[in-house]
């Protein structure tokens, strides 16, 4: 009875490293890049004592913020089949022209829905 639980776990080990290995090998692209970001943060956190503090954090945070939305936002267009290179010079447009316009002086809330509508009209015109 031991001798067949041993064969079996034994088995089962044999199995489940297969298939870690196997998870690796089919995704090692994911895994590479996972693997330089434990890296890169590590060297970074050895380099100064300022890289994993929480206002750190936060602001890296708050400065990728626009761009995973617009990535999010790219992957329903790409996941139905069509694509859009026109999301970053859009982008990039309303970007300038809102802090033109805020450092001409104009109340924000007036510059977020005015570039809401050029952002809209862009893409209605490069949708149609």
């Amino acid at each position: 009875m031991s001798e067949a639980t041993s064969t079996r776990s034994a088995q089962s080990r044999r199995v489940r490293e297969s298939t870690w290995r196997d998870a690796v090998l089919a995704n090692g692209s994911v895994v590479s890049i996972a693997l330089f970001f434990l890296i890169v943060s590590v060297i970074f956190s050895v380099a100064t004592d300022a890289f994993l503090t929480s206002p750190n954090l936060l602001n890296i945070l708050r400065q990728s913020a626009p761009l995973l939305i617009v990535a999010a936002a790219m992957t329903f267009v790409i996941t139905t089949g069509g694509i859009d290179l026109s999301v970053g010079s859009v982008l990039a447009l309303v970007a300038t022209l809102s802090a033109t316009l805020l450092q001409l002086g104009l109340p924000w809330p007036l510059v977020i829905l005015a570039m809401l509508a050029l952002g809209a009209l862009l893409g209605a015109v490069q949708g149609y």
